[in-house]
């Protein structure tokens, strides 16, 4: 029982809590699809600064790459600064918004699911 116990907890924890944190492998099957996704680029020692807007976004996917552990995605894009997010549409790059020098990101959750928003209503034009 104990056991069935910890195991109902641990699934619960890792639906709330958890977050779409991919690898490089993974990256390249998701930027196979045609789907838009949103990636940002992200580091342990900056967690405090972590785009919190990211899990609120809809109809896309959202991901978040660690850099350390990614060193060739974040060559790849060319991610010089913390945190980095950035836009993927039919696999290619559409947007991008970077932190300043305090590693800070000032992005507005709104402005981000619009240009989603346009995109997917782009597509029945």
């Amino acid at each position: 029982m104990k056991f069935l116990v910890n195991i109902l907890l641990w699934v619960l924890c890792v639906q709330v809590y958890g977050q779409n944190f991919i690898d490089s492998k993974e990256f390249n099957k998701i930027k196979n699809s045609n789907q838009p996704f949103v990636v940002e680029f992200w580091a342990k020692f900056n967690d405090s600064n972590k785009w919190e807007g990211l899990e609120g976004l809809n109809k896309c996917g959202v991901y978040r790459v660690c850099m350390i552990a990614n060193k060739d995605l974040a060559n790849e894009y060319n991610i010089k600064v913390l945190p980095t997010i950035i836009m993927f549409n039919n696999r290619e790059e559409f947007c991008r918004w970077e932190g300043n020098l305090l590693f800070e990101i000032n992005l507005n959750k709104n402005d981000v699911q619009t240009k989603i928003d346009s995109l997917i209503i782009d597509k029945f034009r």
